[in-house]
């Protein structure tokens, strides 16, 4: 996972050492709001303070601009025996950060809108007489175990679900109008496919 700050139109990516000396294995290169609220801009150049002391004799096992990576090799460095442990500090730091980059790709991901390729077609109205549309998509392959229905025409409910092997509905909701309820359960097929 690369994390990226934006200064402007420049884009700066970061670079994280992994580095060690005596004691334990730490990652520079991390950021730590020290004072103040979430609005505030006061960190500390590094989230731990043994970073800030005598760099003489720090040995770099690894410089990338992937956090994930330099956890892994902080943790393997730990784990082999060639230093006292993973800082704890750092660890934790690296952690929260690779959750928090984690946490807003799955957001970014539910939030997006997808475009399915298709075609919403009326089909055989319910019994009540309520109309459904069914998708008809160009997706090939995956896409022909799933299902989308829209039922009513205002409010509406929708439904994706799975065809076979076990039938079972993947995720419904409800909108005001057939256009929402389309929209709706279009990115809900297309995130049952992409699976």
């Amino acid at each position: 996972m690369n994390t990226s700050t934006s200064t402007g139109t420049r884009t700066r990516t970061r670079t994280y050492n992994v580095v060690y000396a005596r004691g334990a294995v730490h990652i520079q290169g991390l950021d730590e709001q020290v004072r103040g609220g979430l609005d505030s801009l006061d960190y500390a150049l590094t989230a731990c303070p043994a970073l800030s002391k005598n760099q003489t004799f720090w040995v770099y096992a690894l410089t990338t601009t992937d956090l994930a990576a330099a956890v892994q090799k902080a943790t393997a460095l730990a784990e082999s025996g060639q230093v006292t442990g993973f800082c704890k500090k750092c660890r934790k730091t690296a952690l929260a950060a690779l959750q928090a980059e984690a946490q807003e790709i799955s957001d970014k991901m539910q939030n997006a809108t997808v475009e399915v390729p298709g075609e919403w077609i009326e089909d055989v109205p319910e019994d009540d007489g309520r109309p459904v549309w069914t998708l008809s998509t160009d997706y090939d392959g995956e896409a022909e175990i799933y299902y989308a229905t829209v039922t009513g025409d205002g409010p509406c409910t929708w439904t994706v679900g799975e065809c076979f092997p076990e039938g079972r509905i993947i995720e419904d909701g409800k909108a005001d109008t057939v256009e929402a309820a389309q929209q709706l359960a279009g990115q809900a097929f297309a995130r049952a496919v992409a699976r």
